[in-house]
């Protein structure tokens, strides 16, 4: 069992991660006590109803480096491993599913996931290199993928510009428009029926190659009534993207906030945000931005966790917040031909309180 308070995550690497273990992973916090609920009318004969929150689940073997979750309503989650595969965790269980073996053709590499409970889809960012040595990243594919919540496929949608763009991180409107971020062009494309077309480009979402950090511009994204906030992951900003009532984007709008590495967003409400900051290759972190009460556009940051180590993704699902710890820096940095990846074991996955 890992730590209290965080969900252990049992994962046998591929042979291109291989490496000694290293130290065990740092103490979470300890996760909240749930009330004791009525079993589900769907609950198979003779099972218990459930009391409090599992502290413990295991991730199947063949779904290494934890890159995204996202939640559904009932508090099921979904777990995006950086290799392609899905894995799905239902309230009572002690161990997940692989749902999905691979998003995409093989070799793509899954980014973000984002449960739409509106439409019952579990949306998927895939994106297929055909990387060199000189450049790991090269012609990507990339292509936003729709499935069922049962992992059963509901449609794909290449992304425009295809051979230079990525597919990164999702975000559904209240009229079912699905914002994806292409963090290579600095631009957000949007799916609106089954046209996929680029919505705003700007250079204030672009990437700054000259960081040493990967080139990713425009990442995390959500979205709060009539306004778009996207992450500049390599100049660590925030921006408010007005929506028009023709559905265009209108000009783009600089936030007041202290940010680093932005790399996911989720929108509690109108108000308030949570973000994953993804340090590259060092100690990440979970905040919560809160909206001033008299300007719109300036945010306090307060942090919920510290020493996450690849805080690629965060969901909000049974009364907690579930932060990644992906450790992505290792496996890239070796694909990119660096040293060898020697991931802390096993994976895992932090929950933190919610306030």
């Amino acid at each position: 069992m890992r730590h209290a308070g965080s969900l252990s995550l049992t994962a046998l690497l591929l042979c291109a991660c291989s490496g000694s273990a290293g130290p065990a992973g740092p103490a979470g916090g300890t996760g909240p006590q749930g009330p004791e609920g009525p079993p589900g009318a769907n609950a198979d004969a003779g099972e218990p109803a459930v009391t409090s929150l599992v502290s413990s689940l295991d991730l199947p073997d063949s779904a290494p480096y934890p890159n995204s979750i996202s939640s559904s309503a009932d508090g099921t989650l979904y777990v995006g491993g950086l290799l392609g595969q899905v894995v799905k965790f239902v309230t009572t269980s002690t161990k997940g599913q692989i749902m999905i073996p691979q998003v995409g053709p093989q070799g793509t590499v899954l980014a973000n996931l984002m449960v739409d409970q509106t439409s019952k889809t579990l949306w998927a960012c895939g994106d297929l290199f055909h990387g060199t040595a000189e450049n790991p990243f090269a012609d990507p594919a990339a292509t936003l993928y729709a499935y069922d919540l049962d992992g059963n496929p509901k449609g794909s949608y290449p992304l425009p510009n295809q051979g230079s763009s990525l597919c990164e991180d999702i975000a559904v409107g209240s009229d079912g428009t699905v914002y994806v971020t292409d963090p290579f062009l600095g631009a957000i494309d949007v799916l609106s029926g089954a046209t996929m077309a680029t919505w705003k480009t700007d250079a204030l979402l672009a990437a700054n190659f000259q960081n040493p950090v990967p080139p990713f511009g425009a990442h995390g994204v959500a979205v709060t009534g009539k306004n778009v906030f996207v992450g500049n992951f390599s100049t660590s900003s925030l921006f408010r993207i007005p929506i028009k009532n023709d559905g265009s984007a209108d000009a783009i709008v600089t936030e007041n906030v202290t940010i680093t590495n932005p790399e996911r967003l989720v929108a509690l409400d109108d108000t308030h945000l949570l973000v994953a900051e993804d340090v590259w290759c060092g100690s990440g972190a979970l905040a919560k931005l809160t909206q001033s009460s008299s300007d719109q556009d300036t945010w306090s940051t307060t942090v919920l966790k510290n020493g996450i180590l690849g805080a690629t993704s965060v969901t909000v699902a049974n009364g907690s917040y579930y932060a990644v710890e992906s450790q992505v820096c290792a496996i890239v940095t070796q694909l990119a031909g660096g040293p060898a990846a020697n991931p802390v074991l096993p994976f895992w996955i932090d929950r933190i309180d919610a306030d």
